[in-house]
């Protein structure tokens, strides 16, 4: 749990680091997806660490994998750019491969931190599910005998 613990924190704040910029520029530039989402995103961070820290595992595993979502639908938009232009720039030049190949590369470095971060936390849950079984409280019924 202290891994999960640290692996939270470390993404909350990093990712608040990132997406004050994301917000800023989104803001600045009048670009509001680009302020929501990494508005959302920073949320999600730090949330998934305060449930960690109340010990609700379920939502801060919730949170992480969340955040892995926005970021695999930003990998799908540059797989489909490079589909639909036949590389990493359009027909006309505009654009940089290096740029490109920079900010997947960077997608990935976070895709992969989160994806852990997911892994680690559902780990850590499915062990207390079975810790649970084992003990034989695992009952869907409440104290009455109700389900």
């Amino acid at each position: 749990m202290r891994i999960y613990r640290w692996l939270c924190i470390t993404s909350a704040v990093v990712v608040s680091i990132v997406g004050v910029g994301g917000i800023s520029l989104g803001i600045q530039d009048r670009r509001w997806p680009l302020a929501i989402i990494s508005a959302a995103v920073v949320f999600l961070s730090w949330y998934a660490f305060y449930r960690v820290e109340k010990g609700a595992v379920t939502l801060s595993v919730m949170c992480t994998g969340f955040v892995c979502l926005f970021i695999l639908a930003r990998l799908y938009e540059r797989g489909r750019f490079v589909i639909d232009h036949g590389g990493w720039e359009r027909a006309d030049g505009y654009g940089s491969p290096l740029a490109f190949l920079l900010g997947l590369i960077t997608e990935l470095f976070w895709l992969a931190f989160f994806l852990i971060t997911t892994m680690w936390g559902l780990r850590i849950r499915l062990s207390a599910e079975d810790e649970r079984a084992q003990a034989g409280t695992a009952s869907t019924c409440e104290p009455n005998g109700r389900p």
